[in-house]
């Protein structure tokens, strides 16, 4: 049986195969090496080093040493010279006493990290420390995440802690200021402080990982604020309520959009024990701002799934009649962000999410030389932090290349994550294989999920398609799939305008999945080989449906196309938001009084509807031009057509 720990040193044959929790020993194993994973996935090194000291630097740690060592479980404990992976170890939290064949002291404890050595992914303020959960991935759902835990030995604890534990926002229970003005008072006090005072934790920091061929992979990552029911001590515990109030003024239950009802938001003032479920107002959707919005990939997805887009910024000129031909009733503000949020700086603006695809060109893997656009491109990123501001919205979601996740880029990557958790934001983040959330394509993005104050972090979607069809999932969307709603006479479906090639190219496999879309897919044919694809062909293949109109010139096309988040796996992940939400505010989804429902969706296209169906509801815009003149021919008067969004 392996090993349900990371072995070296003195414990390196020792198995833990009964513990409640998986523990390393903090020591280094020269055997293990980081690469560099050119897609994406970032391997880790969770064996530590014992690092060299220096015998002045710890005359605290001498002197507790010299005393017996009385450690108990739930100590909270300093200690030094201890790495996990690139990050130091500050503190653990005892869970379990040991001792060696030569009876050397081992303490196993969950490790603690002060925020200022995070590289910027957390607020770097006096003695604010985070959690450091590592945890297997694991493949059984009977199975529960156990974090890995730390084996210290008792000679590097230098001396006790306190520590308050709490859901607040910083500075409420921080460790009391220094007011001297004197440096040298100023440094003293600071110091004293660093030793003495209590520690105060408010986030945990989650690393999921898979192990394959030796190499320990992260699977997903996240950054979360302490949940409520974390903090054990009562005094230490603010509401939800009072969290979201202070950061955005409140919430609407169920959605902040209303048919014929524009009211402002409402602040929250129930009591927890007041929570009722109810049903949603006819017409009532969650609202989406969407930032850098492009050819609007994600405002098609996001309606589709259910959700009413009322603002969009970017800056382009060359998107905004695409924009405005296929939403035509959202705000597109026609700007960069920067000029956005002076222009809007009096507006009482609070979407309930916002969405955000900065341009990606200079952190893709396919970014290989300078270009005009990297300082715009760069700059891009670092805005997101002003705008989360000035929204405040309940939740956010964030795409990009990647290849933000190279070594080069995080810098960049660890100040977008610390941009949001400034605002007390929990975030979470992983890679995605889009293919299993319905693209036709093999393409990665890297999608950030992040909840404000107040809010709890949703969990990513489940996958919808498999390879292998494994738990009942669909099959892997492909290109002969993709392509099979186009009709001889779309719009943009022109082939006399397409490449055609002498001689013929290679044939390619119709009934598989396409590589990654570019702004400039000149790689990407028929594939038959004897052309390249139509626009339309294009667009269907980034998920786009029939019915998404585009403008411009052809090369402005095929670069909306390349750019955009492809809206059938976008409706994928904001279905699931949808639902999150709804389950969050204690609201059910509203539908009418019928026994028997039909729902019709962009994938429904063989569905029959027979006279016996009472209620047939379209929840995909996307289609509802396309089938309401059959629909309407098909059933009859007893049957009711609703939410045409």
């Amino acid at each position: 049986m392996a090993s349900d720990y990371f072995r070296s040193g003195d414990t390196r044959d020792r198995l833990r195969e009964n513990s409640i929790a998986r523990s390393c020993t903090l020591e280094a194993d020269e055997n293990d090496q980081i690469e560099d994973v050119r897609d994406g996935a970032e391997i880790i090194d969770l064996t530590s080093e014992i690092l060299s000291t220096h015998t002045n630097s710890f005359s605290h740690a001498a002197a507790f040493q010299s005393q017996p060592h009385q450690f108990q479980v739930g100590d909270i404990l300093e200690i030094r010279g201890t790495m996990l992976g690139q990050y130091p170890v500050h503190f653990i939290k005892v869970t379990g006493i040991s001792y060696t064949s030569t009876q050397f002291q081992m303490l196993e404890g969950l490790p603690f990290i002060r925020t200022r050595n995070m590289k910027g992914q957390l607020p770097k303020k006096h003695n604010e420390v985070c959690m450091m959960l590592h945890s297997r991935q694991q493949t059984q759902p009977f199975l529960h995440d156990q974090p890995i835990l730390a084996n210290v030995k008792a000679d590097l604890v230098v001396r006790r802690r306190a520590i308050i534990t709490t859901n607040s926002v910083y500075p409420e229970f921080a460790a009391r200021r220094i007011l001297q003005s004197s440096a040298e008072h100023l440094s003293g006090q600071l110091s004293q402080s660093e030793e003495d005072a209590t520690l105060v934790c408010r986030w945990k920091w989650i690393i999921q990982f898979v192990e394959s061929n030796r190499k320990t992979r992260v699977y997903e990552e996240s950054i979360e604020r302490i949940s409520l029911e974390e903090v054990s001590q009562s005094q230490f515990i603010v509401s939800e309520q009072t969290l979201r109030n202070r950061w955005r003024g409140g919430r609407h239950r169920g959605g902040s959009w209303r048919y014929n009802d524009h009211s402002d938001i409402r602040r929250d003032n129930r009591l927890p024990n007041q929570f009722v479920e109810s049903f949603r107002h006819r017409g009532q959707k969650y609202t989406l701002f969407d930032a850098f919005s492009g050819a609007r990939g994600v405002s098609r997805g996001a309606q589709s799934a259910g959700f009413k887009v009322t603002h969009a910024v970017d800056k382009e000129p060359t998107v905004w009649d695409t924009y405005s031909i296929n939403f035509p009733e959202t705000i597109l503000y026609k700007m960069s962000i920067d000029q956005f949020i002076q222009e809007v700086r009096d507006l009482p603006l609070r979407p309930d999410v916002l969405h955000m695809s900065p341009p990606c060109q200079y952190f893709s893997p396919a970014h290989t030389r300078s270009c005009a656009h990297d300082e715009e491109n760069t700059d891009a990123i670092l805005c997101c932090h002003e705008l989360v501001r000035k929204l405040r919205p309940r939740l956010i979601t964030l795409e990009e290349t990647f290849g933000l996740k190279f070594e080069q880029h995080q810098d960049y990557f660890h100040s977008l994550i610390g941009d949001l958790t400034h605002h007390g934001y929990s975030v979470r983040w992983r890679i995605v294989d889009l293919c299993t959330w319905g693209s036709a394509q093999t393409r990665k993005r890297l999608v950030i999920l992040a909840a404000g104050p107040g809010e709890r972090l949703p969990p990513f979607p489940p996958a919808t398609h498999s390879k292998n069809l494994a738990d009942s999932l669909l099959p892997y969307n492909t290109i002969r799939k993709a392509l099979s709603r186009i009709r001889p006479d779309d719009d943009m479906h022109d082939l006399a305008a397409a490449s055609h090639f002498t001689p013929p190219r290679p044939r390619l496999e119709f009934d598989t999945q396409i590589g990654t879309i570019l702004t400039s897919p000149g790689n990407i044919y028929y594939p038959d080989g004897n052309r390249s694809y139509t626009l339309r062909e294009h667009a269907c293949l980034q998920g786009f449906p029939i019915c998404h109109q585009f403008r411009g010139t052809r090369t402005s096309i095929k670069r909306q196309i390349g750019n955009a988040f492809p809206p059938n796996t976008v409706k994928v992940l904001y279905r699931h938001l949808e639902k999150w939400l709804l389950k969050q505010d204690g609201v059910t989804d509203h539908c009418p009084p019928s026994t028997q429902l039909i729902t019709i969706d962009g994938e429904s296209a063989d569905v029959v509807i027979d006279s016996g169906s009472s209620a047939v509801l379209v929840r995909d815009s996307d289609v509802a031009d396309a089938r309401l003149s059959s629909l309407s021919s098909t059933i009859d008067h007893s049957c009711i057509l609703i939410d045409l969004t």
